[in-house]
């Protein structure tokens, strides 16, 4: 990360629930320990972002950059391959108190997909989302407008939404962004499959 590309997140407008940092700072904790945490902030500062993870409170509003500067200061401070988000993305559902809630609520696949651009305005001020539910072929898009922050974003997201619908489901989830905006696509689309 360089102070450069800090500038260019933090001018994204939008906001994000502080939520999302809590579960990044979870699941840090949980693989690399305390020491961990440290070391992605210091990455964090270094590049001109202020973001301490214990001060973090899940239902503020903060800037949306800060989404991708977080994952962008893991994936650097660990060398985590885009698998690596994916997985770390398909583990963030079960650290959310807000997704378990959700969960709760939306059990059959069809609800969840149908729901989903509901929830996701709860949790972001930025990009919009639409869905397309195909139960009958077994699977469903999960499509986002003028959500450009970095790639980095979507390999988590592959593995977050993964993750979700393998809770709605119960099969196993395969999860692929077919479209990116970062290849000059209109949207990111992500589809979700399940046997």
């Amino acid at each position: 990360m360089d102070k450069n590309e800090t500038v260019r997140l933090l001018a994204i407008q939008g906001r994000v629930k502080g939520v999302v940092f809590e579960t990044d700072c979870e699941y840090v904790n949980k693989k690399w320990g305390p020491k961990g945490v440290m070391l992605v902030e210091q990455t964090l500062r270094e590049s001109g972002c202020n973001l301490e993870y214990a001060k973090v409170r899940a239902l503020n509003w903060y800037p949306v950059g800060l989404r991708a500067a977080s994952l962008l200061a893991i994936k650097e401070q660990f060398n985590l391959t885009d698998e690596d988000l994916k997985i770390m993305g398909n583990t963030a559902p079960k650290f959310s108190f807000i997704v378990k809630l959700m969960m709760k609520f939306f059990l059959s696949p069809k609800m969840t997909i149908e729901h989903s651009p509901d929830f996701w305005k709860k949790h972001y001020e930025a990009g919009r989302m639409e869905t397309e539910y195909h139960g009958d072929e077994q699977y469903a898009l999960v499509k986002l407008f003028d959500f450009d922050l970095h790639p980095v974003v979507c390999r988590y997201l592959e593995g977050y939404f993964q993750r979700i619908m393998l809770y709605s489901t119960g099969k196993e989830v395969k999860s692929s962004e077919i479209e990116c905006a970062f290849n000059g696509k209109a949207a990111h689309v992500f589809k979700l499959s399940w046997a």
